[in-house]
């Protein structure tokens, strides 16, 4: 799943700077997966970017940094048991040149794209201070739940996968309501 959200955030970043398209368009295409079963328990993870949430404990951390048009976009990934927390530092052109709303609709709907899901509902939110989007999709692996925040140059995302037949876990709810930024600004 970390691959595939990677994707597709990816994609988003790379339509949030001017000249990008052409580039991300080249992206191959992504799937949501479902979570592993079994009990699930939350714990909190503090990111060495400097944000706190609670989810699935030892998640898997990974670095990169993809390479657009308007500069480098570097990107923190934590995933475990279908719960991935990422921050993205985006280049000075995307966060000059489109203001919040517009930036987290593009990231919102490409990241639902990408990951060949149905949008079935879609909100403006505050997370931590932030302007941000919650949506729910429907994809070929189950339904994913996300929030995605902007503060600055920095897009947290939030997304967790669960089976489309059944309502959100509490679980979900409570890893998407749990985040926050370690020194917020």
């Amino acid at each position: 799943m970390k691959r595939r959200l990677f994707s597709s955030l990816g994609v988003a970043l790379g339509l949030l700077v001017p000249g990008c398209a052409h580039e991300a368009a080249s992206r191959p295409g992504a799937t949501v997966s479902r979570p592993t079963s079994g009990p699930l328990t939350l714990a909190p993870y503090a990111s060495p970017s400097g944000f706190l949430v609670l989810m699935p404990p030892d998640p898997k951390l990974e670095h990169r940094t993809q390479q657009t048009l308007g500069g480098p976009v570097q990107t923190e990934i934590a995933e475990a048991r279908g719960y991935v927390a990422s921050v993205s530092i985006l280049p000075e052109l995307a966060v000059q040149t489109m203001d919040a709303k517009s930036l987290l609709r593009t990231a919102e709907s490409t990241s639902v794209k990408e990951l060949r899901a149905k949008l079935l509902g879609s909100k403006e939110i505050t997370g931590d201070g932030l302007p941000g989007r919650e949506f729910i999709a429907d994809g070929p692996g189950g339904r994913v739940a996300g929030r995605l925040l902007l503060g600055g140059a920095q897009l947290y995302s939030l997304m967790a996968t669960y089976p489309a037949d059944a309502p959100a876990p509490i679980e979900v709810n409570e890893f998407l309501g749990s985040f926050r930024r370690a020194n917020p600004q």
